[in-house]
C-alpha cells in the first residue's frame, strides 16, 4: 500500500461513510503507514548490510586473488629451488666422481714413482754387484801386487760413502728473508682441494714463487717431469735405497740422468698441479715407500 503513495491514503479517508468510520480508517491507515515506514527502514538497513557484505566479499576475493598470486610465486620459487637442489646434488655427485678419479691418479702417480725408484735401485744394486764381482776377481788375480792400491781404493770408497751421506739444506732463509713455514706435515690430513681425508706423504713448506729449492744430498736425477697432481716435480736417487722428491715447482732446473751435488738448486718453488699456493712438497722415500721426511730436512741460513 505504501507504494501507491499519499493519494491512496486520502481516497480511503474521503470515502468514509461516517465520522466514526473516518476515525477508524485514519487509525488503520496510520498503523499501515507506520508498518510501511518500519518495513522501509528494515529494507534500507538490509540494503546497507548487503552492501557491506558485498564489499566484504569483494575484499575477501581480492585477498584470495592476492594469496593465489603469492601461492603461484611460492610454487615457482619451490620449483626453482628443487631444480637448483637437484643441480647441486648432481654437482656433488660429479665432484665425488672427479675426486675419486683425482685420488686414483695421485695413487697411480705415487706408485709409478715407487716403481721407477725401485727399478733404478735394483739396477744400481745389480751394477754394484757386477762391479764388486769383477773387482773381487781382479783382486784375487793381482792380490800380491796390489795390496797397497787396494787399501787406497778402500779409502777412496769410504770417503765417497761419507760424502754421499752428507746432507744440505733444501731451503735457505737467506732466499726468503724468513724461515719457511710448514703448511702441512707428514701424515693423514684433510685435503684442502679434494675435501677428503687422505695420507699426506711429505712435508709442505710455503715460500714465494721462484724460491730456490736445493738437493738434500748428492745423487742422480731419475725423474723430472709434470703431472696433474704433483705439477712439476723432481726425484733424486741418493743411493742406499734413499730418494727425495720435490714437487709443485714453477720450474725444474735439472734433467733425468743428471748428477747433482748436495745443496745444488734443482727447482724453483711454485704452485703447479694440485696446490692452493706456492710451496714445495718434499718427500723422502726408502726403497720407493714414503717415510716421514722431518728427520732429513735441513733449513739453512
Amino acid at each position: 500500500m505504501y507504494m501507491n503513495g499519499s493519494g491512496s491514503y486520502l481516497d480511503v479517508l474521503l470515502s468514509s461513510e461516517s465520522f466514526s468510520d473516518l476515525i477508524s480508517r485514519f487509525y488503520i491507515i496510520s498503523k499501515i503507514s507506520e508498518f510501511d515506514n518500519n518495513l522501509l527502514n528494515e529494507i534500507k538497513e538490509s540494503q546497507k548490510n548487503i552492501q557491506k557484505k558485498k564489499q566484504s566479499i569483494e575484499l575477501k576475493q581480492k585477498e584470495l586473488l592476492s594469496l593465489k598470486a603469492e601461492l603461484t610465486v611460492k610454487q615457482n620459487e619451490l620449483k626453482k629451488a628443487n631444480i637448483e637442489k637437484q643441480s647441486y646434488y648432481d654437482s656433488i655427485n660429479e665432484d665425488l666422481v672427479n675426486t675419486e678419479k683425482i685420488l686414483e691418479k695421485e695413487v697411480e702417480e705415487s706408485n709409478r714413482i715407487k716403481e721407477e725408484i725401485r727399478t733404478v735401485t735394483e739396477k744400481n744394486f745389480s751394477s754394484d754387484q757386477d762391479n764388486s764381482k769383477k773387482h773381487s776377481e781382479d783382486r784375487i788375480k793381482q792380490e800380491s801386487r796390489q795390496e797397497s792400491k787396494q787399501e787406497s781404493r778402500q779409502e777412496v770408497k769410504q770417503k765417497s760413502k761419507q760424502e754421499s751421506g752428507k746432507r744440505a739444506a733444501i731451503l735457505k732463509t737467506s732466499d726468503t728473508g724468513y724461515s719457511p713455514v710448514i703448511t702441512s706435515p707428514f701424515g693423514m690430513r684433510f685435503h684442502p682441494i679434494l675435501k677428503t681425508y687422505k695420507m699426506h706423504t711429505g712435508i709442505d713448506y710455503a715460500a714465494p714463487n721462484g724460491t730456490p729449492i736445493y738437493a738434500m744430498s748428492d745423487g742422480k736425477v731419475i725423474v723430472s717431469r709434470y703431472s696433474n697432481s704433483y705439477g712439476n716435480y723432481v726425484v733424486i736417487d741418493h743411493g742406499d735405497g734413499i730418494s727425495t722428491l720435490y714437487s709443485h715447482n714453477s720450474s725444474n732446473l735439472v734433467s733425468v740422468g743428471e748428477s747433482v751435488k748436495a745443496g745444488q738448486a734443482v727447482a724453483e718453488m711454485g704452485e703447479t698441479g694440485y696446490a692452493t699456493g706456492p710451496h714445495v712438497h718434499f718427500e723422502v722415500r726408502i726403497n720407493g715407500e714414503p717415510v716421514n721426511p722431518e728427520p732429513y730436512v735441513i733449513i739453512g741460513d
